[in-house]
C-alpha cells in the first residue's frame, strides 16, 4: 500500500515537472521570437554611399559641314552695304564730315547699282563742297556731268561745278587760269535754254569773272606803267577798252585814269628826251668850241 502511494506521488511529481518544463520552453520560444522581432525593429537602415567611377566624356567629332561664319565688323572696310549706309547717315546727322566722306568713298567702291552710284557720287561732291574742299568738289561735279549727261540733276551738277571753280579763283595779281575756266563754264551753262533754276546765279558768277579778269588786266597795265614799259601798257589799255569795256561799262573811269597816267608818262618821257637832246647838243657845241 505504501509503495503504491509512493509510485503515485512520484508519477504525479514527474507529470508536474514535465508540464512546467514544457511551459518554460514555450515561454522561452515566445521570448526569443519577441527579442528577435525587437532586434529586427532596432536595426538602422544605413546605406554607405556608393562610389561611382568617373564617367569618361565622349569626344565630339567635329562636324564635316562648314558652318557659316559671321563676318566680324572691325572697321568700315568690313561693313556691308546697309551697314555703311546707316553709319554714313548717322555721321552726317552729327555733322562729322570727315567720317561721312570716308563712308561715301567706300560705298562708291562697292556699289554696282548705277542709280545708287549716281546718288552717292553727287552726295560725296556735296559733302566736299560743304567742307570747303572746292577743288575736289569741282572735280566730282564735272565728272558727274560727264558720266550722267541725261540725269535730272545735270543742271544742279553743272551749277555746282561753276560755284566750286569760282571759289578756287586766285587774287588779281596771280594766275587767272581758273577764272578763265570758270567763265567758260558759265558760257556753256547759259547756252542751255532748258536750264532755268540756276540761270540767275550763274549770270552773277559770270559778271564776277568779267570783273576779276578786267581787274587783272588793269593790274598788269599798272605794273607796266610803273616799270616804264609804255608800249606794253598801251597795248593792255587798248585790249581793256575794246574787249572788257563792252562787258563792264562801269570800267570806264578806271580806263580813263590809266590812259591819263599813260599820257602823263609819255609827256614826261618826251620832256626828258628833249632835255637830254638839248644837253647833248650843248655838250657837242662846247666840245667844238674848245677845239679852236
Amino acid at each position: 500500500m505504501i509503495k503504491t502511494r509512493n509510485h503515485v506521488i512520484l508519477s504525479t511529481f514527474l507529470l508536474i515537472t514535465l508540464l512546467i518544463n514544457t511551459s518554460v520552453c514555450q515561454d522561452n520560444t515566445a521570448m526569443n521570437k519577441n527579442v528577435q522581432k525587437q532586434t529586427t525593429a532596432q536595426q538602422f537602415d544605413v546605406e554607405l554611399p556608393s562610389i561611382e567611377k568617373p564617367s569618361r566624356k565622349k569626344r565630339m567629332r567635329k562636324s564635316t559641314k562648314k558652318e557659316a561664319k559671321q563676318k566680324k565688323v572691325r572697321t568700315y572696310l568690313d561693313m556691308e552695304h546697309e551697314q555703311l549706309v546707316k553709319a554714313k547717315d548717322a555721321q552726317k546727322a552729327q555733322g562729322n564730315t570727315t567720317a561721312t566722306i570716308k563712308y561715301l568713298e567706300q560705298l562708291l567702291k562697292m556699289t554696282t547699282d548705277i542709280t545708287l552710284l549716281a546718288e552717292y557720287f553727287l552726295e560725296l561732291a556735296d559733302t566736299f563742297f560743304d567742307d570747303r574742299q572746292f577743288a575736289k568738289s569741282a572735280l566730282l561735279y564735272s565728272q558727274y556731268c560727264a558720266l550722267y549727261p541725261g540725269s535730272e540733276k545735270q543742271e544742279y551738277a553743272l551749277y555746282k561745278t561753276i560755284a566750286s571753280s569760282f571759289e578756287c579763283i586766285l587774287a588779281i595779281d596771280r594766275d587767272q587760269s581758273k577764272t578763265e575756266e570758270t567763265l567758260a563754264l558759265t558760257e556753256l551753262f547759259l547756252k542751255q535754254d532748258h536750264f532755268k533754276e540756276y540761270q540767275q546765279a550763274v549770270s552773277t558768277i559770270q559778271q564776277q569773272c568779267y570783273q576779276q579778269l578786267a581787274a587783272s588786266e588793269c593790274n598788269i597795265c599798272v605794273f607796266y606803267l610803273h616799270k616804264g614799259s609804255l608800249k606794253a601798257a598801251e597795248k593792255r589799255l587798248h585790249k581793256i577798252r575794246s574787249f572788257w569795256l563792252p562787258k563792264l561799262p562801269t570800267l570806264e573811269p578806271d580806263i580813263i585814269a590809266l590812259e591819263t597816267e599813260l599820257i602823263e608818262q609819255k609827256k614826261a618821257v618826251e620832256l626828258l628826251n628833249a632835255k637830254n637832246m638839248e644837253l647833248a647838243q650843248n655838250a657837242k657845241a662846247k666840245h667844238m668850241a674848245n677845239r679852236f
